[in-house]
């Protein structure tokens, strides 16, 4: 039986991802500081904790399948670091005011 890769547009955590790392710019963020930081964007004092090796863990498999597609925002500038390819920061700062 083949498993199909999830669709990357249902990822939940694309948009963190996204925000993070054009933030970060193009030195990108070591793996357990974007699992941390994603965890602390969804845990309030009224939600349940995250686990962050859980996390991690997500995020490591999503972006190692991320940065072997082509058309993929996301590159590995270098070992155990993520950042968004420079065509698409420039897409993401595009403003329409």
């Amino acid at each position: 039986m083949v498993l199909k890769p999830r669709s990357h547009m249902n990822h939940t955590f694309r948009a963190d991802l996204l925000a993070l790392l054009f933030a970060a710019g193009p030195e990108g963020l070591s793996l357990p500081v974007l699992a941390r930081q994603v965890c602390n964007r969804h845990v309030d004092m009224f939600s349940p904790p995250m686990n962050v090796a859980k996390v991690e863990r997500t995020l490591r498999n999503y972006l190692s399948a991320e940065v072997r597609r082509p058309a993929s925002p996301f590159f590995r500038p270098r070992r155990g670091r993520y950042a968004l390819r420079p065509q698409a920061a420039d897409q993401l700062s595009l403003s329409f005011s």
